[in-house]
């Protein structure tokens, strides 16, 4: 990256939009002179709500402003790479065009080997069906056929995508072979608390995803939704300088859960997945 912009790394970055903000915010702060409007000159635009009009969404970045901005955010090579694949992640209209960028970032990330998330982890956490599978496969009666992993998950995946993924999780180590069936090389990973990385994005944002859909179902006639799910929240007020210590807690939390968990291994006949949340709900007082 040059030295024309903030001191931003936008490989932390899993949505363009937030990166946007985040390097004007850094401008602003380094000179408060520095405005929209002259943002706007600087990619070759005569609309000063430009760069608010594109972090809100509702604009969306052109090919030609992408090479505009791109250079106005001194962004260079791979960081440039990288911040044109999110624009295209984030603005897909279709499964297939998302799916396209996503092997891109993919393929980048691995390439450049984030000492947080490497190349397999990364791959690993870019789906919530594989570490669904890896867990599937500490449970009794585990079997390693496509049909029947197909089956078990909830919601059901097809038969193809199963195979695909027990041959994947083999090729990366997650999965061994024992006897006649498949073991986790790693009985319980969890994600780390840096989720900006997008070594985790996929992975947090399909459960949560699938977390809305099952909340629509809690008073669905017998569903049992409700006594399957525990959706538990804590909306508390903090000083700005202890949320650090607040993800410590949480994070240690976690690992609690995943220790207990491994202890049930032997027993264990059932996927969950466990998520934890922290964010924002208001500006500092102060």
């Amino acid at each position: 990256m040059s030295n024309s912009g903030p001191a931003l790394n936008v490989f932390d970055y899993g949505d363009f939009r937030t990166y946007l903000n985040d390097w004007f915010a850094a401008k602003k702060e380094a000179n408060p002179r520095y405005s929209h409007r002259l943002f706007a000159r600087r990619v070759g635009s005569s609309n000063p709500s430009l760069l608010v009009n594109i972090t809100s969404g509702r604009r969306n970045l052109t090919p030609d402003l992408v090479d505009a901005f791109v250079s106005a955010l001194g962004l260079e090579d791979d960081a440039a790479t990288y911040f044109r694949l999110l624009v295209r992640f984030g603005q897909a209209t279709d499964a297939e065009d998302r799916e396209r960028a996503w092997g891109g970032i993919t393929e980048l990330r691995s390439r450049l080997r984030d000492p947080e998330v490497d190349s397999s982890r990364f791959l690993y956490l870019s789906d919530r069906i594989y570490p669904a599978i890896v867990a599937l496969a500490q449970c009794a009666g585990f079997r390693p056929d496509p049909a029947w992993v197909a089956a078990q998950l909830r919601p059901p995946i097809p038969v193809e995508r199963a195979e695909e993924a027990l041959g994947f999780l083999q090729r990366i180590g997650f999965l061994v072979p024992e006897g006649d069936t498949l073991v986790p090389a790693e009985p319980v990973l969890h994600t780390t608390p840096n989720v900006a990385l997008l070594g985790s994005y996929g992975y947090h944002k399909q459960t949560h995803d699938l977390a809305g859909a099952l909340m629509e179902r809690l008073w669905e006639q017998g569903s049992g939704v409700a006594a399957e799910t525990a959706f538990l929240g804590l909306t508390v007020a903090v000083p700005e300088e202890r949320l650090g210590e607040l993800r410590r807690l949480l994070w240690e939390a976690q690992v609690q859960v995943a220790h207990q968990a491994r202890a049930w291994q032997d027993e264990s006949d059932r996927v969950v997945q466990v998520t934890i949340q922290m964010y924002p709900v208001s500006a500092r007082t102060t």
